[in-house]
């Protein structure tokens, strides 16, 4: 390559690193892959130019998000505030071992129900056991505690 044209490359990457720069300080909302279309250069590249010149490679927060649900400002991409999240994700259950109401995620809760729709709604493993042997075990026929496991003291 000749020195001529290693010259002008240089020039020319100096004049897009330059670019850039003036279009990130000039325009923070702007994302990387419109910096480096209007630069002529990848996003990568964008990034690689503005790390080196110690200048922020996100875009700033533009502030015009709003929940899909009920129209109150939302403070992440996925277009719901917290509540509306919260409503949408996740499912309330009474348990029937201790009559309280939790929350469950409706993406595990479908999963479970689709091997088991006759799925019995529990807080945890100790209420489920309480349940368990009040219905199905002991409790329900004390007539073969005879055959219930006893301890033996050493």
């Amino acid at each position: 390559m000749s020195r001529v044209r290693s010259a002008t490359l240089y020039r020319v990457a100096f004049a897009r690193a330059r670019l850039v720069c003036s279009l990130r300080q000039t325009f923070p909302k702007l994302k990387l892959r419109e910096i480096g279309e209007i630069a002529g250069i990848t996003r990568e590249r964008t990034r690689q130019v503005l790390h080196d010149q110690g200048l922020p490679t996100k875009a700033l927060y533009n502030g015009s998000y709003a929940c899909i649900d009920c129209g109150k400002k939302a403070k992440n991409k996925n277009g719901r505030c917290r509540a509306c999240h919260h409503k949408a994700y996740y499912i309330t259950l009474t348990c029937l071992g201790c009559e309280r109401t939790f929350d469950r995620l409706l993406s595990i809760d479908k999963r479970d129900r689709k091997g088991n729709p006759l799925k019995k709604d529990f807080c945890g493993n100790k209420c489920q056991g309480k349940w368990l042997s009040a219905n199905h075990g002991f409790g329900k026929h004390p007539e073969h505690r005879q055959f219930q496991k006893k301890e033996v003291k050493v």
